[in-house]
């Protein structure tokens, strides 16, 4: 009877640390573009300025290491061409909990999905060091969302408070398991956050975001060459917003739609320049078009009537 139960305790032990080997925080295949854009005085009087910034970012493989599953992370400077990205850091996921680091050795808690109603989270702070309660920050809801396909868990955040007075309306820090955050994408810090989310003074958003292959928010793509990506770049569907109608630029096998919750609405079959868009509800839609040659492009488009 010994021999049985400690055979059992082992297989539990080998299949808790199998899983935490294989436990991924985001698929295998996931692109995010941040952007950013900002209106700046100079001096008192001055004149004014307006910067824009985007981010590309992709996880494309994994490495295991010392028994256990790491995530690559990788950055371009603009478009998703894999053949000019570099290697940015390392994701570790262990009991829904994603940790993130340059390397190996020196990884800090990005995401933690086990957190409930009135727990806190401390995001780091670039502009208020001194003050650790400054980014201490309470879960406002939480629940699950079906999202292409997966039940995910959502976390949403109470409202940053301003301690600079710099402006009085923000976005809320919203996670969502795969995602990271909904409004924007892999920022974490509780001063970028503050400072970006303004709505006056400054706006950083979650451009787009796919997941392998399946656009979920916006338009990202990943390229395997800069002549592609230039040359898929000048893809146009238009008008946009449209109504009932949508036309393209391009000769295409197939373009299919979906909602925001990722489900495929519609997929039309078509060699045709123009195509019945009707059937598809107002509000925002996500489109992956297949051309000719086999290329893959998504974005998106609104429907009014």
């Amino acid at each position: 009877m010994k021999k049985v139960l400690l055979l059992v305790t082992v297989l539990i032990l080998n299949v808790n640390l199998f899983s935490q080997v294989l436990e991924k925080g985001f698929s295998d295949t996931t692109l995010w573009h941040m952007h950013s854009g900002f209106v700046w005085i100079e001096g008192p009087g001055g004149p004014m300025h307006t910067e824009n910034f985007d981010e590309y970012r992709a996880v494309l493989n994994d490495t295991i290491i010392n028994d256990t599953l790491f995530q690559k992370l990788y950055y371009a400077d603009s478009l998703f061409d894999i053949d000019s990205m570099s290697f940015f850091g390392y994701f570790k996921t262990v009991n829904h909990r994603v940790f993130y680091g340059t390397d190996i050795d020196s990884m800090k808690l990005m995401y933690d999905y086990n957190l409930s109603v009135g727990d806190t989270f401390r995001f780091d702070s670039y502009n208020n060091l001194n003050e650790e309660t400054s980014y201490l920050v309470k879960v406002a809801v939480t629940d699950t969302v079906f999202i292409n396909t997966k039940f995910r868990k959502r976390i949403e955040f109470e409202e940053f408070q301003d301690t600079g007075n710099f402006c009085s309306a923000h976005k809320k820090v919203v996670w969502v398991e795969g995602f990271g955050d909904y409004n924007y994408g892999l920022i974490h810090d509780y001063g970028v956050i503050m400072f970006c989310a303004c709505q006056v003074q400054g706006n950083s958003e979650l451009a787009c975001f796919n997941e392998n292959n399946v656009p979920l928010i916006g338009d990202c793509a990943l390229y395997t060459g800069i002549d592609e990506a230039k040359a898929l770049s000048t893809f146009r569907l238009y008008p946009n917003p449209a109504s009932n109608r949508v036309y393209v630029n391009f000769s295409l096998k197939n373009i299919s739609f979906f909602n925001q919750l990722g489900t495929k609405e519609i997929e039309i079959i078509t060699r045709q320049s123009q195509f019945d868009v009707s059937k598809l509800p107002e509000g925002v839609h996500f489109y992956r078009a297949v051309t000719d040659d086999n290329k893959v492009v998504t974005g998106k488009i609104v429907i009014v009537r």
